[in-house]
């Protein structure tokens, strides 16, 4: 299966007390190969930005992520 979607969320509630914020992914899956890229997002306080790959064409399961995180409140956390 592949796949190509783009996703916005203004608010995401896994636990009331640490919402995710102003969520914007855009996945891609092709030939056993997954990537968000970007994948964006608010949190405590902050923002978070991350570019992910996972390739499962192979075992062991291979991966890189670039991340990058701004401003959080860590008490929140």
């Amino acid at each position: 299966m592949d796949a190509d979607v783009e996703f916005t969320g203004k608010r995401i509630v896994q636990s009331p007390d640490l919402p995710f914020t102003d969520l914007y992914t855009h996945l891609i899956l092709n030939d056993g190969q997954l990537s968000l890229e970007p994948l964006r997002f608010g949190v405590a306080g902050g923002k978070l930005d991350a570019d992910i790959r996972l390739d499962g064409r192979n075992k062991p399961l291979q991966g890189r992520a670039k991340l990058s995180a701004r401003n959080f409140k860590l008490k929140q956390l």
